[in-house]
């Protein structure tokens, strides 16, 4: 009887334990979808890189597509940026500092880091649509 009693509980321990460990996954703060078009006088800004600075939290990211249109992600693809205020800033792949072409429109490079970018936009706890025009 005693053994029948430990390897039932064993089994059940076993059980818990599995599911605490392995059944949950990482928990997220939650996050808004967020697109848009980045253009630079008008043009579309192909293939430049888009990131969102929160004042607190992981910071979402994204890149234009050749007509200028991004989607950010932050935990998972496509699941958007954390809410309220952010820092944006905008630049080219092949040049940190932001400057040259991207596609058909050059960058700025003042919009290439968060200490100078002068970028702000609110994601609000719902879909968001935030075109930046530079």
């Amino acid at each position: 009887m005693f053994n029948g009693v430990s390897s039932r509980w064993c089994c059940w321990f076993s059980v818990v334990l599995a599911v605490c460990l392995f059944g949950c996954g990482p928990e997220y703060p939650d996050t808004y979808k967020v697109s848009g078009k980045v253009t630079v006088g008008g043009q579309p800004a192909s293939n430049v890189y888009v990131v969102f600075i929160p004042e607190e939290g992981r910071m979402g990211t994204g890149k234009t597509d050749e007509n200028g249109d991004y989607k950010l992600t932050t935990f998972n693809k496509g699941d958007g940026a954390v809410p309220g205020e952010h820092t944006v800033t905008i630049s080219n792949p092949d040049n940190s500092e932001g400057t040259g072409n991207a596609g058909s429109a050059p960058i700025p490079p003042e919009y290439a880091t968060r200490q100078t970018s002068t970028i702000k936009k609110t994601v609000e706890n719902s879909s968001n649509t935030i075109n930046i025009e530079l």
